[in-house]
């Protein structure tokens, strides 16, 4: 069987396949340095190696003696507990700073100050008119004023919470890192990018406010451009330019991560492949298209992949191979030719999901590929030959036909069951 690749976040330096371990030493020493507290940005495009990064960091914070008798790290997901009901997303990342710190007088503290957590996630007028007052509107209307009095009391006592609270935090925080001979909290914040809105900016601006206290770091990786549209779609009235002024100022310090292009580690898992096995021919075709069509896009290359071993595992190649003989003119001959045919098959099928839906086969196709506006541009440039270095007639990739391209689409999509 072709075996069939995770392709997940390298969490081990064996892994490292994107050469992030040089990075990531140079990261884990300029956190250490770096006063508290602080936050600090990596930001990457979906799919650049965020989590990746920030994996091979913790593990140099973890292990290396010159920082481990010094800093305590902590992992934090929060997409895992984005939709936890009547939860609070602050919760689940004190737990985690309580589970890492071991101390009984933090937890205790969070315990104590549940109220006040969930009060961090809601609107302040909200919170006073329907924690305090109740939901009768008219009940509210008749009493404005002793509402507004009460509403402004709650006001004070907020505005006193807030300051006792970030005070005995950064104090326990502090009594929790001597006590276990640590001089740093770093936090690594991963796949916030992924969460609704609400919870991005709420998640944020607590982090800013209440915990961002004296011997805490946060490390958070995320696509820079969905938290500056978040912002940008809260506050629609203000200068689009609000949303990067507001996250700089919340992550003063940030790091851009490069566009790495993964088509080398494709090329080297391709190349360790024992059954239906490349040639070396076949895995630079695959290279050339998958730079062409995803660029550094690592989770892009990686469904293509996933989708042509997948067919690999499945489709019984000689099969297919005598099929598309007897009904092309003899245009595809090998199997090198064939697989190279589904390769770009299944990058079709990747970008262009619908596009054959409900699609006749005899009297659409050759309008399709040989189209000129932009919808059929992506299938005209998968089925001629790349300018490769051995030349524009590559014989592993001729011009897929409506013949050639009606038994590959049944095949992939149907050859499970065949």
């Amino acid at each position: 069987m072709v075996k069939i690749p995770t392709f997940e976040p390298i969490t081990t330096a064996d892994e490292d396949r994107l050469g992030y371990e040089n990075a990531s030493k140079k990261l884990a020493k300029m956190i250490d340095s770096t006063e508290t507290p602080n936050t600090l940005g990596i930001y990457g495009v979906w799919g650049s190696g965020k989590t990746s990064l920030m994996n091979l960091i913790k593990i140099q914070l973890d292990k290396d003696s010159q920082y481990n008798q010094r800093i305590s790290t902590v992992w934090f997901d929060v997409w895992k507990y984005e939709y936890e009901k009547d939860m609070p997303i602050t919760y689940p990342l004190l737990h985690q700073i309580e589970k890492t710190l071991k101390s009984k007088n933090l937890k205790s503290f969070f315990v104590k100050n549940a109220k006040f957590f969930s009060a961090l996630s809601l609107n302040l007028i909200s919170l006073g008119a329907s924690t305090y007052l109740g939901n009768d509107l008219k009940s509210l209307s008749d009493n404005i004023d002793e509402s507004m009095k009460i509403i402004y009391s709650k006001y004070e006592n907020w505005v006193d919470n807030i300051d006792d609270f970030k005070s005995e935090y950064e104090a326990k925080i502090s009594d929790s890192l001597r006590n276990n001979k640590k001089e740093k909290l770093v936090v690594f914040i991963d796949d916030m990018d992924r969460c609704l809105q609400e919870n991005v900016l709420n998640l944020l601006e607590i982090m800013k406010n209440f915990l961002s206290v004296k011997n805490t770091l946060f490390v958070i990786g995320v696509d820079k451009r969905v938290l500056v549209d978040h912002i940008n779609q809260k506050y629609p009235s203000l200068n689009r330019q609000y949303g990067e002024e507001y996250l700089n100022k919340i992550i003063p310090v940030s790091f851009n991560l490069p566009s790495k292009n993964p088509i080398e580690v494709v090329k080297l898992h391709l190349s360790s492949m024992t059954e239906n096995k490349l040639d070396d021919q076949e895995i630079e075709i695959i290279g050339s298209y998958l730079e062409l069509f995803c660029g550094a896009n690592r989770r892009l290359v990686n469904i293509i992949i996933h989708k042509f071993l997948l067919a690999l595992s499945y489709i019984d190649i000689d099969k297919l191979l005598a099929e598309i003989r007897s009904e092309t003119r003899n245009i595809f001959t090998t199997v090198p030719q064939c697989r190279i045919a589904i390769f770009r098959w299944c990058i079709l099928q990747e970008l262009r999901p619908n596009l054959f839906v409900n699609f006749n086969w005899s009297e659409e196709y050759d309008e399709h590929v040989t189209g000129t506006n932009m919808r059929d541009k992506i299938i005209y440039r998968i089925h001629h030959p790349l300018s490769l270095q051995s030349g524009p007639n590559n014989p592993l990739t001729p011009r897929i036909d409506r013949e050639a391209a009606f038994i590959l689409e049944n095949y992939i999509t149907d050859g499970l069951f065949k």
